[in-house]
């Protein structure tokens, strides 16, 4: 099934990940219990504390990211998906190497929230898609050549401890 119907044979994790393929499939049987069927009716599962904890039930899925960016793809304005670009970033960006997902997810709507007023559309799905496509265009432009610069003008360095 996982070849014929999804083409993807990948696992979720390099140490004993499951295939995403199943990972999918158990994914949407967790909405489907949650009795969604249509489309429209998806985004009352943001929040639903049943559905987050058969989510991250997956093996795999235990960080959260993939289900934070199933919210963003659903219509959620108020998700970030803290990927291996936004990690970067933020590493970039404060100095600290040991930034989470969770962090991470914290740092970008903190943000959002300082820059709301001089931005009053400031979403963390918008900051995400801009710190997203800023990342891209240095990994095109640079391609590594500029590896550990703080991004000057983004965020100020702090000798603060990351927590």
């Amino acid at each position: 099934m996982a070849a014929e119907v999804f083409g993807n044979q990948q696992r979720t994790s390099t140490v004993n990940g499951i295939l995403k393929a199943e990972a999918v499939r158990r994914f949407s049987g967790a909405v489907r219990a949650q009795k969604v069927e249509y489309l429209k009716n998806v985004i009352s599962l943001v929040d639903n504390e049943e559905f987050e904890n058969s989510i991250l039930n997956i093996p795999g899925q235990r960080s959260g990211v993939s289900l934070r960016y199933f919210y963003m793809l659903i219509g959620s304005d108020d998700f970030v998906k803290p990927d291996r670009m936004i990690l970067r970033f933020l590493e970039s960006a404060t100095g600290c190497k040991s930034i989470t997902p969770d962090l991470a997810y914290k740092i970008v709507r903190s943000v959002c929230e300082l820059l709301r007023d001089s931005f009053p559309n400031m979403t963390p799905r918008l900051l995400d898609n801009t710190i997203w496509r800023f990342q891209s265009q240095e990994a095109r432009e640079n391609a590594g050549k500029n590896k550990g610069r703080c991004h000057e003008g983004v965020f100020i360095h702090s000798n603060r401890r990351c927590q």
